[in-house]
């Protein structure tokens, strides 16, 4: 993320007469009437940046981190420039940092007193500085993370999207199914589980649906007024998922039993049987990340019937089964630029590019922006007749990629109307 730290002028005034009162005054951010300090504008190089300033009040605490998804990830081998500044003789820590503003970031904040700064030197030790963040008090935007625990979510004031329709308490539900009066309706199928929101009869298959569990998808579309069919299909650990989701007859062999499951629910739903005909073999729309993104264009290649069209966001383009998986997924989120398996196919013309397709990246996602995008040049230059690329301002990031999901259903309705 291109970002950097700056020192406001509330915070050198509060450097130079440090005091507890003065400290108090901030943390319970009186200077702004109970809002968090005021985003300031700046420009340089064409881009116009806005400020984000986090204060934590961390009592016996020596080092506090704020984790900015993508931003401080790129220092994990030494994190000293993401450390928060104490205001002296006090528990206050603050720091500013000016991002693009049109960013959506995650972010988290983190007592790492006692660390190495170069933990993040290896996958475990970066686990461990993610499984410390907590999220800020002042920010009510929040998400549920992949590896637990919640994230707040900062817009900037030029993001295409601001705020999610559901509340921040019903983000933080875990089980769906287990509040009074949800829609979603637990399947289990071929040992796994499969979450699934009656509709009509297009049927979204979402992959590592037991990370979108907590997002609340139907308060989203509801606000949208989108009546699809959703499955959520739970691909397990970090292992189980890569089975799953990098193996192409596992992935297609889920998708139809995640459409399986769509066709039993909408039927004990008494769904009208046009919809119960139609969610039998075809999908309306899949879509993944990351892994899941990579099934999602496999499939739409080599299993060209089972979708209608498909979504990627931030594909795993990198992947090649003749390597190992789990040393390359141990760096999952941070790739080379190596093309794996998929798009070597592709610009060998093999597989199909006909499936309508929406290509998703963060602007800060390295690599995987890069894979992004040559996924997208060998789509048109084998003349897929409708391939769409978009990059939103930000990193590997539910933060983003939830709105994505929403944002690629309406042009997918778009599209198809269109058709008819």
């Amino acid at each position: 993320m291109t970002a950097r730290v700056v020192v406001p002028q509330w915070w050198a005034e509060a450097l130079a007469q440090p005091s507890m009162e003065v400290a108090r005054h901030l943390y319970a951010l009186e200077p702004w009437g109970g809002a968090p300090p005021p985003s300031v504008r700046s420009f340089s190089d064409g881009i116009a940046y806005a400020t984000l300033s986090v204060l934590a009040w961390r009592p016996g605490a020596q080092q506090v981190l704020l984790h900015v998804s993508n931003a401080t990830d790129a220092h994990r081998e030494d994190f000293r420039p993401w450390l928060m500044q104490r205001l002296p003789g006090t528990p206050l820590f603050a720091l500013t940092v000016e991002v693009p503003a049109d960013a959506i970031v995650s972010y988290r904040i983190a007592d790492v007193t006692g660390l190495p700064y170069d933990i993040g030197g290896t996958r475990a030790g970066w686990k461990k500085v993610h499984e410390l963040g907590v999220p800020d008090e002042h920010n009510s935007h929040r998400i549920r993370t992949p590896l637990g625990g919640d994230a707040s979510v900062w817009y900037g004031p030029d993001a295409p999207w601001n705020g999610w329709a559901a509340t921040e308490a019903e983000q933080a539900v875990v089980d769906p199914a287990a509040e009074a009066h949800c829609p979603w309706v637990v399947v289990e199928r071929g040992g796994l589980r499969f979450d699934v929101l009656p509709g009509d009869e297009r049927v979204v298959v979402l992959y590592d649906g037991q990370f979108l569990r907590s997002h609340r998808l139907d308060r989203a579309m509801a606000a949208e007024g989108l009546g699809h069919t959703v499955v959520l299909v739970d691909c397990g650990t970090f292992d189980q998922r890569r089975d799953i989701l990098t193996v192409p007859d596992r992935a297609a062999q889920v998708t139809r039993e995640a459409l399986a499951a769509a066709r039993e629910v909408n039927r004990s739903w008494q769904v009208h049987d046009y919809a119960c005909e139609q969610t039998c073999e075809q999908a309306y729309v899949i879509a993944g990340q990351s892994y899941g993104a990579l099934a999602v264009a496999t499939l739409c290649a080599h299993y060209p019937g089972l979708t209608r069209a498909g979504l990627a966001q931030s594909g795993s383009y990198w992947f090649d089964p003749a390597e190992d998986p789990s040393a390359r997924g141990s760096t999952q989120g941070h790739p080379g630029s190596c093309e794996g398996l998929l798009l070597r196919q592709l610009r060998q013309g093999l597989g199909e590019v006909d499936t309508p397709m929406i290509i998703q990246v963060g602007s800060e996602e390295g690599g995987m922006r890069s894979l992004s995008q040559a996924y997208f040049e060998v789509l048109q230059s084998r003349r897929a007749p409708h391939v769409i690329y978009r990059e939103v301002r930000g990193g590997h990031d539910y933060a983003w990629w939830r709105h994505g999901i929403i944002d690629a259903l309406k042009q997918f309705d778009a599209f198809f109307a269109d058709q008819h």
